[in-house]
């Protein structure tokens, strides 16, 4: 029989009691191929799925050596394994790429990494070995261990360097078992603060047998804490700023706190204002010799006259301005007064000393 000019590409289907022919044509005819004949249900499965792993694929029968576990504690070691790609598209097992081999002490079953640097004491009961042992890829220790070997001791005569307030290492002779409380830095600026860098306080860092800290190295003995204005860092103390410009706001008195915040806060809305200013450090106002009157004379003297120099004089004159007596030094002296602009007056006191009296002056 003869037919017309055909391509076909043929299929081949399994199904239950059917024979099927399946043929590449050509020319002016076809020619049968092969006959594929099933008595079991479904499709087969098609043959060109490959296993993955990640970005790589792998063709079917392909053999992969892979880990069988994850971990492995001595006396169980890492250990390869074949998996094969199926049909399916399925490696017949687990791909495990990497496995942690670990070393076990006998006596408290505690185990280690490979590479790990230990001491260890021959009982719960005796002195740390002075000499450490080392962790090996085959999972034992450099030198045998008695059954009873426990991994934590104290190496008696060993030390931990402390850094000091400068962030220098030095030795400080604190012995393994010994705690302390410290810091991982030197200086923090608000937002970040010295209490969060802190080892912490609840936690101290131990001094360990291997000579180092618990809590890692180098550690500060001190933290300055600073505030922040305009992203500047700013020293704990009390401030007042100049203004450069008209802003009343200017003229504020600040504290920056040992927590990094200013006190009275400074709000968002006059950060422009304190950007205007230039902060400087509020002097130190010094009188000298000490105030101090003869009891039943009417006497008086003007403060105004020992302010020092670049302080704006004519406070008093407006609410919030002028002189006052800090409550943080004495009182001045029952019937002793002070007037907002400066005039300190003996009046009907019968002490004349103004010892322990911290003046205080507000500019204009």
């Amino acid at each position: 029989m003869r037919f017309r000019s055909l391509q076909f590409l043929g299929v081949i289907l399994s199904l239950s009691g059917i024979s099927v022919l399946y043929s590449n044509c050509s020319g002016k005819g076809f020619e049968a191929i092969n006959q594929a004949s099933s008595s079991q249900g479904g499709l087969a499965a098609p043959a060109n799925l490959k296993c993955s792993v990640g970005e790589v694929s792998y063709d079917v029968d392909s053999i992969l050596k892979t880990y069988s576990s994850a971990t492995a504690i001595y006396p169980a070691l890492c250990s390869q394994v074949d998996r094969t790609c199926k049909a399916d598209g399925k490696f017949d097992g687990a791909i495990i790429s990497a496995c942690a081999q670990s070393c076990l002490f006998p006596g408290d079953k505690v185990a280690v990494a490979v590479g790990a640097t230990n001491y260890f004491a021959a009982s719960s009961s005796a002195t740390c070995i002075p000499t450490p042992v080392n962790c090996m890829a085959n999972g034992q220790f450099n030198v045998a261990l008695p059954s009873t070997a426990v991994s934590s001791c104290s190496v008696v005569g060993q030390t931990c360097s402390y850094a000091n307030a400068v962030g220098i290492a030095v030795p400080t002779g604190y012995s393994a078992g010994d705690s302390v409380f410290g810091y991982k830095s030197k200086a923090a600026t608000f937002p970040s603060l010295c209490s969060d860098m802190n080892v912490p306080n609840s936690a101290p860092s131990i001094c360990q047998s291997s000579g180092s800290w618990s809590k890692g190295a180098p550690l500060y003995s001190a933290c300055t804490q600073s505030c922040s204005l305009n992203g500047l860092a700013i020293a704990q103390g009390v401030y007042h700023t100049v203004s450069t410009g008209t802003a009343s706001d200017c003229s504020a008195t600040v504290t920056c706190q040992a927590n990094g915040q200013f006190s009275p806060a400074l709000p968002t809305n006059q950060a422009s204002l304190f950007s205007q200013c230039t902060v400087i450090a509020a002097p130190v106002w010094t009188i000298n010799p000490e105030i101090s009157f003869v009891v039943g004379q009417s006497t008086s003297i003007d403060l105004s006259l020992t302010l020092p120099a670049g302080v704006v004089k004519g406070g008093g004159a407006t609410a919030g301005t002028g002189f006052s007596v800090d409550p943080s030094g004495a009182k001045l002296p029952i019937g002793m007064s002070l007037s907002p602009s400066g005039i300190l007056s003996l009046g009907t006191a019968a002490i004349g000393s103004t010892a322990g009296v911290i003046f205080s002056y507000t500019e204009p």
